[in-house]
């Protein structure tokens, strides 16, 4: 990329920077690997299929992405996405699938977990039979931090979103490539960009716990930035080999503002 860039490509380059050292520190892909991208229609997984076409386009020019679309409201109804989000995507070059659960749906209203669980093995299903291994969603270091506050808070587990997990047999892998990426960058990228207005979120989304721990988080300003950093790499601590603990952005942090020696 050019020294000289603007607004739109500042952001981005930092952003995929930050993409690329995830993706080492995790290893999540290789250069020619083939990605679906889990794509809800919201904007975080919106920005993840723009920073995942600048990714392509800049430094893995073999790499393969797929678009697979699958919202559910309360009714089990499909939700599809409007003829403008298809040709933003056909214009980066990602052809977007819009698919449907194989599995009856419960009878009644969907619950939160039932609607998780239909959309994951649907999403499963359709990467592993159109040959894609890796299946890449939105989530992203406040989405790590709220749901590890969620798991301490209201089971007394340490449970949070892995940057990686492999499933039967490794035959298919969830990935997440902005996983250290926060709420921010992710909001001022898709302003910059004029990525598509995302459609309509689920009403029950804002709605309960996570919304609770939001607010818990809201409360500890001016200091709210560096305690996020803090609780995503402990959170991230279930997912390091031990030796690669010392090095973690936190400890390197407390190193130096000590004065030690690393």
């Amino acid at each position: 990329m050019s020294r000289h860039r603007n607004p739109v490509d500042r952001c981005a380059g930092r952003i995929l920077g930050k993409m690329r050292r995830s993706a080492r520190r995790w290893k999540l892909y290789e250069g020619g690997s083939r990605i679906a991208i889990g794509l809800s229609g919201g904007r975080d997984s919106l920005v993840l299929l723009e920073l995942m076409a600048l990714m392509r386009e800049h430094w893995h020019p073999r790499l393969k992405l797929l678009a697979l679309h699958l919202r559910l409201n309360t009714d089990g109804v499909t939700v599809g996405l409007p003829p403008a989000i298809h040709n933003w995507a056909a214009h980066r070059q990602i052809e977007i699938i819009e698919v449907i659960p194989t599995d009856p749906l419960p009878e009644g209203k969907l619950r939160c977990f039932e609607c998780s669980r239909i959309r994951r093995k649907t999403l499963f299903q359709e990467a592993s039979v159109r040959g894609f291994p890796l299946l890449a969603l939105g989530h992203h270091a406040d989405d790590v931090v709220e749901t590890w506050l969620m798991s301490l808070f209201f089971s007394g587990k340490s449970d949070s979103l892995p940057p990686r997990r492999d499933y039967f047999d490794s035959t298919i892998s969830v990935i997440r490539p902005m996983i250290e990426i926060r709420r921010a960058e992710i909001t001022r990228l898709a302003r910059l960009a004029e990525v598509p207005d995302p459609i309509p979120a689920c009403p029950l989304e804002e709605k309960g716990r996570r919304r609770r721990v939001k607010e818990a988080l809201r409360c500890i300003r001016p200091d709210e930035k560096l305690v996020r950093r803090h609780l995503f790499w402990a959170a991230m601590r279930n997912f390091q080999a031990p030796e690669n603990l010392r090095n973690s952005p936190v400890n390197t942090y407390k190193t130096r503002k000590s004065g030690e020696m690393s």
